[in-house]
């Protein structure tokens, strides 16, 4: 047996609640989606930026085309000069072109490898703020995804709590019942000492033998009660379920002197949920002031700058071109697509709106629910604590006046189950309390 409590890892409220938070699966992927925000708001900033790109290529003809077209043949040669009334040559001229006949020629329009090598780059230059109010909901998508993170971690503390709370409380019923347990063996004790001298009848004997068997039965249901409520605990927590764990702790009394008006004020100002549709909200607006800019003229400015071989088609060595281009880009007509665009965003906006209002409601609705569970805990609490004071004192004084036989058999048993009960009712009373108060803090977004 102690082996097992060497190895026994205690645990606090808080250790567990980071054990949740370091092992909970939803948890963790939902860390992966803010990584995966956070890119894409980085993707969307890049629009934003100059687009530059390297280009380089080989290409390598099968066959260089060519153009093929007939010249003229020119030959020189000298003309002689005759007289016109003799006939004969009287003189020679020099050597002049003469048309003797017409050749093919052909011209390569290339060469049969080709290589380039280029640099171009494209900037927007204005774009009516489509590419940076892109960029905006981008940065409010990571904000919403921290947010939904932010939510989840507030229910699974919540979760953790309740449990742990319940542990507590469990832990404390099987001392109570040990305690009992305990009290009906020394009880017994007395009724066989009294059966032994003859000073009761032996009905009294079994009486007490049945009711420490009872106590005993009970002992092992707070027992087995206690270790599903561990089971419990350790599933939330994420430690392996055949793991040994001690919740260590004291179910206490701590009140809070908030009103209800300051925990709905508070609810509305930490809420993520409320975060999350406000933000939502922005991303719409801004959505619909895209879809508004959807029919509006763009400009662009590309450039580029390309070294290439052959250079101008026929010359077989290196040489370099580049161009500057201003684009303007105006849709005319789209078939109404921007008109479809623009109403659908309209009514998203809308839609968020009134998902906000709704939600605003159901956080008032929360926060006043716990908070009058709290203070109704809260009353039921004093009462338990009072009841129980006063048990404890009547059961010390039942005790003696049982041994010096003042008040019978039967009335000491009532007053003892009347203790029993009342330990029970002050602990189950006690954990509702600071259970209905982790429900608190968790409505209104923080500790109190």
């Amino acid at each position: 047996m102690w082996l097992i409590f060497l190895f026994m890892r205690v645990l606090t409220l808080d250790d567990a609640i980071e054990l949740a938070l370091q092992n909970n699966k939803e948890l963790l992927a939902e860390r992966e989606k803010i990584h995966e925000r956070r890119y894409e708001a980085i993707e969307a900033r890049g629009n934003l930026l100059p687009q530059v790109k390297f280009d380089a290529g080989y290409v390598r003809l099968s066959a260089v085309p060519e153009m093929h077209f007939m010249v003229p043949i020119y030959t020189k040669m000298p003309i002689a000069i005759r007289d016109p009334v003799t006939g004969q040559i009287i003189a020679i001229t020099d050597s002049v072109p003469i048309f003797t006949g017409m050749e093919e020629q052909v011209v390569s329009m290339g060469k049969r490898d080709n290589y380039s090598i280029g640099i171009s780059i494209s900037q927007p230059i204005f774009t009516w703020g489509k590419l940076y109010r892109g960029y905006e909901i981008a940065k409010i998508g990571l904000e919403i995804e921290r947010q939904l993170y932010a939510q989840k971690e507030a229910i699974l503390k919540l979760q953790v709590k309740q449990t742990f709370f319940q542990a507590l409380l469990a832990k404390e019923m099987v001392k109570v019942a040990q305690k009992a347990y305990e009290e009906r063996e020394d009880y017994l004790r007395v009724v066989e000492r009294q059966y032994a001298n003859g000073e009761i009848p032996e009905i009294n004997l079994l009486q007490a033998r049945c009711e420490l068997l009872e106590a005993r039965q009970q002992l092992m249901a707070t027992q087995n009660n206690y270790e599903l409520v561990l089971n419990a605990l350790k599933n939330i927590i994420g430690v392996p379920i055949t793991e040994e764990i001690d919740p260590k702790g004291e179910l206490h009394y701590d009140t809070t002197a908030i009103t209800l008006d300051e925990a709905l004020q508070l609810a509305l100002k930490n809420r993520a949920e409320v975060k999350m549709l406000e933000l939502s909200k922005e991303a719409s607006t801004k959505a619909l002031e895209i879809a508004r800019a959807s029919n509006k003229p763009n400009l662009i400015l590309t450039g580029s700058y390309e070294y290439q071989r052959p250079y101008h088609y026929f010359e077989d060595k290196w040489g370099k071109t580049w161009n500057i281009t201003v684009a303007l880009s105006w849709p005319i007509f789209d078939g109404l697509k921007t008109y479809a665009q623009i109403r659908k965003a309209e009514h998203a906006l809308k839609a968020t709106e009134l998902s906000l209002k709704q939600v605003v409601d159901a956080i008032k609705l929360e926060v006043q629910q716990h908070y009058l569970k709290m203070r109704e805990t809260e009353k039921q609490l004093t009462v338990a604590r009072e009841n129980l004071k006063l048990a404890e004192q009547t059961y010390e004084m039942a005790q003696t006046q049982y041994k010096e036989g003042i008040i019978s058999d039967t009335k000491y048993r009532e007053i003892r189950l009347m203790v029993d009960k009342a330990r029970l009712h002050y602990l189950q009373v006690l954990a509702e309390f600071n259970i209905a108060k982790a429900g608190l803090e968790k409505a209104v977004g923080e500790a109190l």
